[in-house]
């Protein structure tokens, strides 16, 4: 692979496409982080995962995260090391103007190179500056600097700009940089690396893969039921292979059968992978919710939308948190019709007509408490399902008797009401998120029963999550 000239770092001419990769050979990609406050834990590294998204996405296998201090040897050190690897390299952060922001002095480093005066890049902070009245300070012109031979890639929130730069080490990689403010990132990766990396490595598209969705049973019990189902599930593909990847993503537990190539070069289609689904749905019973990268609220909200059907919800333990994974979805307005936070025995009666008689006999968290919460939010909203939550999340006990983790729901329709109880383990914390999560699966099931949805595969069309 050719480096590309100075000029074209300097003018940001485009590059001509090749052709479109058609190897079967496994192309990699290496992630890389850089920030002290990164390795300190003052932030959480989101990049990596949406990099490594992204490159997965694109055809990419990531073989290697790392995390990088603010260090110019050992950044130049650990980006040699990357470009040995993988035929792409990302990187983000260190791009600033501030005296810690060593990403493009320690990439030119790494190859042996100088930095140059990008004159688009300067002229666009000089625009920068001067369209929000600001003075442009000899700090900010470091970012117009990128390493000989790299190409701008341009930053229209920011004022960093990133550049992608071929080399010849190795098989040849392309290292791309970007900067670190994840807004920046992304509309960079969108507007400006997809297109360097379709028209100088070529793009294809990525091995099969079929992700299942589980509630409601732990790693150990998922792999118990469908270990032996699904290995030989893979042993009698046509052409192929696949993976079995789990992952414990509490509440949930997520299955997914990656495809792989075989000694031939082959890999299964998704028609292949998608063999799988009876023995899944055999294995894992109402467990299994979903198929694909929709979530719970979105599959929910989906099917009260399609069915033309209202929610509401009656919330104690999770102090609204039903509320907020719903309505966070855009267009939850249509189903959503909104949630009551009944925390004390004072409101519950008040605002949900539980009456005193059953907090007396039962208390506050129990299944006739339970019971009379989904039936008055129905009441109190013309909601066409009510969903109900009461439990301990802990640390310590009401004083009732009751364990911490004990949880109950319901959900009613005004006439039916359906009720069920939990043991949730863990934290404060985990036991009112599982807990939220354990009121909208109940929705779920309540539309299940209706006949209005359905275990399927769909992929999330919420993109809005930071």
């Amino acid at each position: 692979m050719n480096r590309v000239s100075v000029r074209e770092a300097q003018s940001g001419e485009p590059v001509v496409p090749p052709e479109v990769s058609t190897s079967a050979e496994p192309r990699r990609a290496v992630v890389l982080t850089v920030g002290d406050e990164i390795l300190r834990g003052d932030i959480i590294n989101t990049n990596a995962a949406y990099l490594s998204e992204q490159a997965t996405s694109l055809g990419f296998d990531v073989v290697l995260h790392e995390s990088v201090a603010d260090d110019v040897s050992i950044i130049s050190e650990v980006v040699q090391k990357a470009v040995g690897l993988a035929e792409l390299v990302l990187i983000s952060g260190g791009l600033g103007p501030t005296t810690d922001d060593l990403t493009s002095e320690s990439v030119a480093a790494a190859f042996g190179s100088s930095l140059v005066r990008c004159e688009r890049a300067e002229a666009q902070l000089r625009a920068f500056f001067e369209r929000r009245g600001r003075e442009l300070v000899a700090a900010n012109l470091k970012q117009a600097d990128l390493p000989a031979g790299a190409a701008m890639l341009e930053n229209p929130i920011g004022t960093a700009p990133g550049f992608a730069l071929p080399t010849s080490a190795g098989a040849g990689s392309l290292v791309v940089c970007m900067p670190g403010v994840p807004t920046e990132l992304r509309r960079m990766f969108r507007e400006q690396v997809i297109p360097q990396i379709s028209a100088r490595i070529g793009h294809r598209e990525p091995a099969s893969r079929r992700l299942y969705r589980v509630l409601g049973l732990g790693e150990s019990a998922v792999q118990h039921r469908i270990g032996g189902a699904l290995e030989s599930f893979i042993g009698g593909l046509p052409r192929g292979t696949a993976r079995v990847q789990y992952r414990a993503h509490v509440p949930e537990v997520w299955i997914a059968l990656q495809g792989a190539l075989d000694s031939s070069g082959h890999s299964p289609t998704s028609a292949m992978l998608a063999g799988a689904d009876a023995l899944m749905r055999e294995a894992l019973g109402r467990s299994l919710y979903g198929i694909g990268t929709a979530t719970i609220e979105e599959r929910v909200l989906g099917a009260l939308r399609q069915a033309n059907l209202t929610v509401a919800a009656a919330e104690s333990c999770t102090g609204g948190q039903v509320g907020a994974l719903l309505t966070a979805v855009p267009g939850a307005s249509d189903s959503v019709l909104g949630s009551i936070v009944a925390y004390s025995n004072q409101l519950k009666r008040s605002l949900l007509d539980v009456s005193e008689a059953t907090l007396r006999a039962h208390g506050a968290v129990s299944e006739a408490t339970a019971r009379a919460m989904a039936q008055g939010v129905c009441r109190r909203t013309g909601a066409d399902i009510g969903v109900a939550v009461t439990g301990l999340a802990g640390p310590s006990d009401d004083g009732s008797g009751g364990a911490v983790g004990t949880v109950h729901f319901a959900t009613s329709d005004g006439e039916v009401t359906t009720h069920r109880a939990l043991q949730l383990p863990g934290s404060r914390a985990r036991v009112i998120k599982a807990a939220s999560y354990g009121a909208l699966r109940m929705v779920w099931d309540s539309l299940i029963e209706r006949g209005v949805a359905r275990v399927e595969d769909a992929d999330t069309k919420f993109t809005g999550r930071i």
